[in-house]
């Protein structure tokens, strides 16, 4: 299977294709984004549900910044 195909594939059933080096730029940066929140040397600590809220907040902010 080709990167077409397997592209083609995944776009027809509805999914949106990322390819493998910004998949992996991505999960890189997910990464850090996790090690900001979980680091201990915060004035605060976050848990589980405030760490969602976070990343509900920058999510707001992006879809603000597009105009969605």
């Amino acid at each position: 299977m080709t990167i077409k195909d397997e592209m083609d594939k995944i776009t027809s059933a509805g999914g949106r294709y990322i390819p493998p080096y910004k998949l992996i730029k991505i999960t890189d940066l997910a990464g850090k984004i996790i090690k900001l929140m979980t680091n201990s040397g915060m004035d605060a600590t976050f848990c589980y549900d405030d760490m969602n809220l976070t990343l509900d907040v920058v999510k707001e902010i992006l879809d603000k910044g597009v105009g969605k």
